[in-house]
């Protein structure tokens, strides 16, 4: 993903910047940056899913919040080098998930926002 530029806070808008999906003319996913939000972090359900990975946890839904961001991944191998990443910076997550035709696992970033890493389980197959 590539940033764009990041425009300065005026009156009527915060921060913001476009975070572009791959080499691409789209604009992509359009972040802002408020002083004052209000992040709905779902950081206490992850790590309850990471102790207990039947948990109910893994179906709520909160109504009118963003609830992840899905990165789909090549292979496997980039799965488990991005876990073993987030594992040496001490990166709450879930264990692996088997969702039929891909593998996944749930994150958080540094802001408490959820992230997934899903992969394909077919190996001449593009992810997702």
């Amino acid at each position: 993903m590539q940033a764009g530029t990041v425009y300065p806070a005026t009156a009527q808008r915060g921060r913001h910047c476009f975070i572009k999906p791959g080499h691409t003319e789209s604009w992509g996913i359009h972040f802002f940056e408020y002083r004052d939000a209000r992040i709905f972090q779902s950081a206490e359900a992850i790590k309850r899913l990471a102790n207990n990975q039947k948990a109910a946890d893994l179906f709520r839904y909160i109504p009118g919040a963003l609830q992840h961001f899905v990165f789909a991944l090549p292979t496997e191998g980039h799965a488990m080098t991005l876990r073993q990443k987030l594992k040496d910076h001490c990166v709450v997550m879930t264990e692996i998930y088997d969702q039929g035709r891909i593998r996944n696992f749930i994150f958080l970033d540094n802001n408490g926002i959820q992230l997934e890493a899903a992969w394909s389980k077919e190996k001449d197959i593009h992810p997702l």
